[in-house]
């Protein structure tokens, strides 16, 4: 089988898929990448015009796409722009659309109608659907009736490089927050609760990775809300020592598709304090609180510390073979090669 990968950037296949290509080359697949951004010395294809962002000038990619579609017996695609764009070139390969986040959390809103209205129509031209949360899942199935796979743990992880881990004995309440300094990922919503946590007098210190936008604002929040010494903005590093280091991970963003730090904390054995959003509710070893109660999330947090249950790993970890990002690997594969061999797949 010749199955084309496609993402908008090399970044995305990089943080997710490398173990999955070595997984499907070793069961006699012949993969090829397509990017927007691959380098000129790369084996991977570099598609014009095709960026994360949408624009008039995307279209621009539709030649390229159509003729790099035809050179396989399947396409998988992954990111918002690249699938719709490949969905949009006609071409006789059948292309599977690998949602890692369907880009809206509350459907009614008019911000998102777009994007409902573009995927509801590409859904005709695709051949199969992967989807990581219930609200994703339940979207797609009233509307679609070809194949649907719903990936319980995502894409994975190499568990190997996340050991499990006894929890840290340390007088002092250590949390981890990990992400990208964006909106929609709500870095300040960690500051608002370290304030919180500083209120209540519990002592506590805040680990915050990464990097974005909002570092210089996230940094401002910090110095006015005077905690300078509760709060370290830590930029990148080794998620497993971060999250080993912790007792919990905190996560405040809006939606997910199912977020790949609390797969990792889960493999660590650590839990996760985090909103009750699409892609954060029901996620492994996670406790929410109403979406934005950043209050709530403090009260939790130090409830679950005074009484204990911070001391000792969570009782609803998942097993770490389901974690294995093979399994996923080998889930995904079955649905291609159904597409493939069923003859009955929709063609763009």
């Amino acid at each position: 089988m010749r199955l084309g990968l496609l993402a908008s950037v090399d970044r995305h296949i990089d943080a997710f898929f490398l173990r999955m290509i070595d997984q499907w080359k070793s069961q006699g697949v012949e993969v090829s990448i397509a990017t927007g951004d691959a380098a000129p010395e790369s084996d991977r294809f570099r598609v014009p015009h095709l960026g994360r962002r949408p624009g008039f000038e995307s279209f621009g990619a539709l030649r390229e796409l159509r003729r790099w579609r035809s050179e396989h017996d399947v396409v998988l695609t992954n990111t918002a722009v690249a699938s719709a764009l490949v969905r949009m070139a006609r071409s006789d390969t059948p292309v599977v659309y690998f949602a890692h986040g369907l880009h809206w959390n509350k459907p009614a809103g008019l911000r998102t109608l777009s994007w409902r209205l573009i995927e509801r129509a590409l859904l005709k031209r695709t051949a199969g659907v992967i989807v990581l949360n219930d609200e994703d899942e339940s979207w797609v199935r009233q509307r679609y009736r070809g194949p649907i796979r719903r990936l319980a743990y995502g894409v994975g992880l190499d568990v190997s490089r996340f050991s499990r881990r006894e929890p840290i004995s340390d007088p002092v309440l250590r949390l981890v927050w990990m992400g990208e300094f964006s909106a929609r990922k709500r870095p300040l919503h960690a500051v608002l609760l370290a304030a919180r946590l500083k209120e209540s007098g519990l002592p506590f210190h805040l680990e915050m990775w990464g990097r974005g936008a909002l570092h210089a604002e996230v940094a401002t929040a910090v110095r006015e809300a005077s905690l300078d010494s509760e709060v370290t903005l830590a930029g990148y590093g080794d998620a497993r020592d971060a999250i080993g280091s912790a007792h919990a991970l905190v996560h405040t963003a809006t939606w997910e598709g199912l977020p790949r730090t609390i797969l990792e904390a889960s493999a660590v054995g650590r839990p996760t304090f985090g909103y009750d959003v699409k892609g954060v509710r029901g996620a492994p070893a996670t406790i929410t609180v109403p979406d934005g109660d950043h209050a709530a999330m403090a009260e939790v947090i130090a409830s679950s510390w005074s009484a204990g249950a911070l001391q000792h790993p969570p009782s609803n970890l998942p097993s770490r073979s389901d974690l294995d990002d093979r399994h996923a690997a080998d889930h995904v594969l079955d649905l291609l090669r159904e597409v493939v061999t069923s003859g009955e797949h929709v063609r763009g």
